[in-house]
């Protein structure tokens, strides 16, 4: 019940208390000249505070209903102290600062209003009203903001509206899942890490019966996915990146402090944890990490674009050197990929500025660096067969390079003559690429949708085909034959939501990590119940 003031420079300590209240403070603003604090609470009331004495100079009271109390979930204050509140009684207030009165009201909810947005030019207020045609979410929104506009629930979903036109078309939904990798692929044992908050699961995929033929097919499994082991962090930190070697021997996590690695021994019968090494303070705490093919080394990134390499053996882990990127771009940004060539060579680093960045890992200089696009790069990855680097970014534009010759291949050269599909580009960002094992010419990309395929030996379709599955009205069977669409090339299969992975196994099928919606609204409070009519 009480507000408690911080100083945070040089460093975090206490500065003031104020006045304790004989009830919960459930929502605070501050003024924009830093002299007055409002807070809201359950009981019903609102207090302005002087933040110089730490004393409330105000008290608002608000109306309550059925003898019930009112709480006041947020607040905003204007530059002219106008204070606005929203609160249990669907209602969003404004009150003159000065004096407490009420200015005026609003009453367009069915349910407690959660959340307020002021703009910085103090002359427009947002807040969520029920009874639009078209509804970005299936519960509570809890926070607000704008750049066209923004607003997140307690559904997992952050959506994105244009203001203009606000309410009248349909509202963008962003993915849920990160946009980096939390699922990682042991593919010589065709064995799968999954990244979790605060622990690591290792499972073994199963295997399906192969015998149809001459069909792409969803396979049925004989073996269902199995969980081996889980490892679980010490301490409060998040896990924020890890990686597993091609033959799950060795994994490896990071959080905030630590960078931790182990030696494993996976399988279905008995699996167990051979060794844990804690990397120490020459191992700086990573943001992206992956190993070399030959698990001879492992390659660390950071957020202040340092790359270190670390020499792997069976008696003992050490650093061969730092790359400081810094010394090759004048400007960087926080890494988004990182891949490494199947000779083991070169490993290839992006950040969110547009660079794609190449290192020889033995020569321990630059090997090459793509043109800067002008959108961020999401995903990369080396074709199995030579030093060709595949790129997409954000907005779906894709390009080949060849590293060796320091140029776009001739395929990308073409794909930038036709320009990018326009089934393509609506989708969301492809988060996962990768090509082929068995036909190193076949590309299969996701995003939290669908899958997408292309081959790099077919012609590049026109701007005017029809790529998606739906599109072309299929029945929704299990099999796609050979006349289907994925003889055509940059083939859009979109039958899944969400798909948090999908890789390819040695043999060219494909595994896909999918994550059901009702699974995730099952751990979720429940909705506003709505009377319709008849029942």
């Amino acid at each position: 019940g009480s507000v408690r003031l911080f100083t945070i420079d040089p460093e975090l300590a206490l500065h003031k208390v104020f006045i304790r209240l004989e009830c919960q403070v459930i929502s605070i603003a501050w003024h924009y000249d830093d002299d007055m604090i409002v807070t809201g609470t359950d009981k019903s009331m609102m207090w302005v505070w002087d933040v110089n004495s730490g004393s409330s100079t105000m008290r608002i009271t608000l109306d309550e209903f059925q003898q019930k109390t009112t709480v006041v979930w947020a607040i905003a204050i204007m530059k002219d102290k106008t204070i606005i509140s929203a609160d249990s009684l669907g209602k969003i207030q404004f009150w003159n600062g000065k004096f407490g009165t009420l200015i005026s009201a609003f009453k367009c909810h069915q349910a407690d209003a959660l959340t307020l947005y002021l703009n910085k030019d103090n002359d427009s207020v947002k807040w969520v009203k029920s009874g639009f045609s078209t509804r970005g979410h299936t519960h509570d929104v809890t926070s607000l903001a704008m750049a066209e506009v923004k607003d997140h629930r307690i559904d997992g979903n952050l959506v994105v509206n244009k203001i203009t036109g606000f309410g009248m078309k349909p509202p963008l939904k962003v993915v849920p899942f990160p946009h980096y990798p939390i699922v990682s692929h042991a593919a010589k044992n065709d064995i799968i890490l999954y990244q979790k908050q605060h622990s690591l699961q290792f499972w073994s995929l199963g295997s399906a019966d192969d015998t149809v033929a001459n069909t792409v097919t969803k396979l049925h499994l004989k073996d269902l996915p199995v969980m081996l082991l889980e490892i679980k962090s010490k301490g409060d930190n998040n896990i924020v990146c890890s990686a597993i070697s091609p033959s799950g021997m060795w994994a490896v996590y990071s959080d905030c402090k630590r960078t931790k690695l182990y030696k494993l021994d996976l399988d279905r019968n008995n699996s167990r944890v051979i060794k844990s090494v804690a990397l120490g303070s020459r191992v700086r705490s990573a943001h992206r990490m992956c190993f070399t093919v030959d698990e001879s080394k492992l390659i660390v990134t950071t957020t202040d674009g340092i790359i270190q390499i670390l020499q792997i053996s069976q008696e003992d882990i050490s650093v061969l050197y730092d790359y400081n990127i810094a010394n090759e771009l004048e400007d960087f940004g926080p890494g988004i990929s990182l891949s490494c060539s199947h000779d083991s060579n070169l490993v290839a680093y992006s950040d969110q500025l547009g660079h794609v960045f190449v290192l020889d890992i033995s020569e321990r200089k630059k090997y090459c660096e793509m043109p800067k696009f002008d959108a961020q790069p999401m995903c990369i990855a080396f074709q199995p067969s030579s030093h060709i680097l595949a790129v997409t970014t954000i907005n779906n534009q894709i390009q080949l390079y060849d590293c060796d010759k320091s140029e776009l291949t001739q395929w990308s050269k073409e794909y930038i003559m036709h320009g990018t599909h326009k089934d393509w580009s609506r989708s969301d960002a492809m988060v996962h690429l990768s090509f082929d094992p068995s036909d190193c010419s076949r590309i299969m990309l996701h995003d939290s949708k669908a899958l997408y395929f292309i081959d790099l030996c077919k012609p590049i379709p026109s701007t005017d085909f029809n790529l998606s599955s739906k599109k072309r009205k299929r029945k929704l069977t299990d099999t796609i034959s050979k006349a289907s669409p994925l003889k055509d090339n940059f083939v859009i299969y979109d039958r899944y939501k969400y798909v948090l992975h999908a890789d390819y196994l040695s043999d060219g099928s494909i595994y896909v990590v999918e994550i059901p919606p009702l699974s995730m609204l099952e751990s979720l409070p429940p909705i506003l119940e709505r009377k319709t009519f008849g029942t």
